[in-house]
């Protein structure tokens, strides 16, 4: 007689020998495919994901310049150091078009002086917001024989003998007249003074704000002004910034983000010009750019480049290298 605890173990025995899984004969080959396919899968998605990633700095530009005689859909305008001889913040949501004196020997002897724009082309006087130099007496303004206007300085050597420097390209404008140096000259308000910057100078915002080691910059687009939001506000691959570089040189030297999306003419910003963010030191004489740039996750488009000169203070020399550095030390 079959006891209750024997009936127990042969039910309990064939309950484990039903649940037991025996696989197919190709079955392994089977799941060693799918564990394949699985981390093939896996893997790609983290190398997209890599990819997709911040982290990657692709600091890859891109030249799409803009230029007024192509007849671009919009324009840009950047005016450097623009309230010098005015309150901070002349230039604030005013319109127009950089203006610059040709050399002085082209000035006519009524003292008018001849505009060009930035491209080079000229510009009626009609636009002009400067008014006529004034003339002074000079007796060393000369006439040559084919009508010429030019300047003959004498010169007394220690040894007693004179010699006579001539100069085609000075400021006279008629025999014993030259106008005064366009150095002296009063300008307007937001006016571009890209040739005399000063990198020891203090700079202005807008609003007043005093800053170190600046120089203000106006900037204008006749378009929305690319801007990032949300966790990418900050982000240095994303938005429009102000560069500052040697000419054709990608090292940036100094940026500045731009933040305003739609200006109602121009804006005023500040562009530092401590070498490479070191406040210890700045960039120094010499002939510099300035880049609109857009940033985009994995490139640089460079938009605009505007040229100024700084024009102090002098680069350090390395004796070691017997070379100039391309910053001066803030001791």
């Amino acid at each position: 007689m079959v006891t209750w605890v024997g009936l127990f173990v042969l039910l309990l025995a064939d309950a484990c020998a039903a649940t037991t899984v025996v696989p197919y004969p190709d079955e392994d080959a089977n799941i060693d495919a799918w564990k394949y396919t699985s981390a093939k899968a896996d893997m790609q998605a983290a190398q997209a994901d890599e990819i997709a990633t911040h982290y990657i700095d692709l600091d890859y530009y891109e030249y799409e310049i803009i230029q007024d005689k192509q007849n671009p859909d919009y324009t840009i305008g950047l005016l450097v150091d623009p309230c010098s001889t005015s309150f901070p913040g002349c230039c604030q949501d005013q319109f127009g078009t950089p203006a610059y004196v040709v050399p002085g020997s082209n000035i006519n002897s009524d003292g008018v002086a001849s505009l060009v724009d930035e491209y080079g082309a000229p510009m009626p006087a009609s636009v002009s917001r400067i008014g006529d130099f004034p003339s002074v007496f000079d007796p060393d303004c000369l006439v040559d024989s084919s009508g010429k206007v030019y300047r003959n300085t004498t010169v007394h050597h220690s040894d007693g003998s004179v010699s006579f420097a001539i100069d085609y390209s000075s400021t006279c404008v008629d025999l014993d007249f030259a106008i005064e140096a366009s150095a002296s000259q009063s300008y307007p308000a937001c006016w571009d003074n890209n040739g005399s910057v000063n990198a020891l100078s203090s700079c202005y915002t807008f609003d007043g704000r005093v800053k170190p080691n600046c120089v203000s910059v106006a900037y204008m687009q006749t378009a929305f002004i690319v801007q990032c939001m949300g966790i990418f506000a900050l982000d240095n691959h994303c938005g429009t910034f102000l560069e500052l570089h040697k000419p054709g040189d990608e090292v940036i030297l100094a940026q500045t983000r731009l933040t305003a999306e739609f200006p109602n003419g121009y804006r005023t910003t500040t562009l530092p010009l401590f070498f490479q963010g070191n406040t210890s030191r700045t960039v120094c004489l010499g002939d510099y750019e300035i880049w609109w740039v857009l940033r985009t996750q994995f490139k640089f488009i460079v938009k605009y480049r505007k040229s100024f000169h700084v024009a102090s203070p002098v680069c350090e020399f390395d004796p070691v290298t017997n070379a100039y550095r391309g910053y001066t030390s803030l001791t």
